[in-house]
C-alpha cells in the first residue's frame, strides 16, 4: 500500500473545482498515479511540459498535490482512472486535463532485461539520418523558433540564477565523454575545413560575447580565480606542450609587426612590450593580428615580415 494519486495544478487560475467528492482550490491539468518521488518526477507528455513551462514564465510554480495515498496499485489505477474521466481531457475538449490516456495503466517496478537492451541496442547502433531528414528536422526546428521579450529573457535568468549541477551530474556527465565515447576519440581530430568554418562563425556578431563587456564585479571575480590557479591548482600544473605547439608559439613570436591607428603608423617587433606599454589589452590585440577581430582600440594589426 504504497502507491497514491496525485494531481498538478495551475496557480494562475484560483477558484473551487469540485469533482464529486474531491475539491481543489486550483485547476488541475494533470492527474497522475505513482509512488516514491515520482509526483516530482519531470518526464512528462510534452503537453504537460509546456503547460508548466508556461507558468513559471509568469514568475510561479504548478501547485503538486497528493489527492489519496496507502493505495494498492489497483486501487490507484481505479481512482486515476475516475478522476481523469471526471475532471475531463483537453485534447477530447471535456476538460483541461493535460493527460493524453484515460490512466488506468502503467509499468510500475518494471526493469528491461540485459538481452532486450542488447537488441535495441544493435539496432540503434551506426544509424545516422539521411541529409535530406536532416536538412528537414533543421527546417523545422528554425520555423518553431521565437523571440524572446526583453521581459521574458529577464524572468527567465531570475528563474534559473543561482542554480547549479550537482556533482553527480557533472560525474555522469564526465564519464559519457571518455574513452571510446569521446567523439574525438583515438587520435581523431577536427578537418581543417571544419576548423575554418568554426572560426568564421565565432567572428564578430557570430561570437555570443561580441560588442559586449565584463562588469567590473565579474573581472574582479575572474582577476580572483585567476590568482587561486596557482601550483597544483593550475590546470597546466606538470603538463608542457607539445614540439608542434613549441614550434607554432615561437613562430608568432619571430614576427614584426605593422600597427596603424589614425595617422601614425608603428614598426614593431615585440607586440607583448608594445601593448604592455600603452596600456592595451595583449589577447585583444592578437586577436586583431590574427584577423578574429577588425581592430582593438582603433589600432589595426598586420604581419609585414617573418624574423629567423
Amino acid at each position: 500500500m504504497n502507491f497514491y494519486v496525485y494531481v498538478y495544478l495551475d496557480p494562475r487560475k484560483p477558484g473551487e473545482f469540485v469533482y464529486g467528492k474531491y475539491k481543489f482550490d486550483f485547476e488541475p491539468f494533470y492527474i497522475g498515479k505513482g509512488n516514491g518521488k515520482r509526483i516530482y518526477c519531470r518526464n512528462r507528455n510534452d503537453f504537460c511540459k509546456n503547460k508548466i513551462n508556461k507558468i513559471k514564465v509568469f514568475g510561479k510554480s504548478s501547485i503538486r498535490q497528493i489527492v489519496k495515498d496507502n493505495l494498492f496499485e489497483k486501487e490507484a489505477f481505479t481512482l486515476e482512472s475516475l478522476l481523469i474521466k471526471n475532471i475531463g481531457r483537453y485534447d477530447k475538449n471535456k476538460g483541461p486535463l493535460t493527460n493524453f490516456t484515460d490512466g488506468g495503466e502503467g509499468m510500475s517496478g518494471y526493469v528491461m532485461p540485459d538481452n532486450v537492451k542488447a537488441k535495441i541496442r544493435k539496432k540503434r547502433t551506426g544509424c545516422r539520418h539521411t541529409g535530406e531528414v536532416k536538412r528537414k528536422i533543421s527546417q523545422i526546428k528554425k520555423s518553431q523558433k521565437r523571440k524572446l521579450s526583453q521581459a521574458h529573457i529577464e524572468l527567465l535568468r531570475k528563474i534559473n540564477k543561482g542554480r547549479k549541477m550537482p556533482d553527480w551530474f557533472k560525474k555522469q556527465a564526465s564519464e559519457r565523454m571518455l574513452g571510446e565515447q569521446n567523439p574525438n576519440w583515438n587520435g581523431k581530430a577536427y578537418t581543417e575545413e571544419q576548423r575554418m568554418a568554426d572560426s568564421q562563425r565565432m567572428k564578430g556578431c557570430g561570437n555570443h560575447f561580441y560588442g559586449k563587456k565584463h562588469s567590473e564585479s565579474t573581472k574582479k571575480k575572474m582577476s580572483n580565480i585567476a590568482k587561486k590557479k596557482i601550483g597544483a591548482k593550475n590546470p597546466f600544473f606538470g603538463k608542457t606542450h607539445t614540439k608542434k605547439t613549441r614550434e607554432k608559439i615561437s613562430q608568432f613570436f619571430r614576427k614584426t609587426w605593422l600597427i596603424k591607428k589614425n595617422k601614425e603608423v608603428l614598426i614593431i617587433n615585440n607586440l607583448k612590450e608594445f601593448c604592455c606599454n600603452n596600456n592595451l589589452s595583449y589577447p585583444n590585440m592578437r586577436k586583431a593580428a590574427c584577423g578574429l577581430i577588425p581592430d582593438y582600440k582603433g589600432w589595426t594589426i598586420e604581419e609585414i615580415e617573418r624574423r629567423v
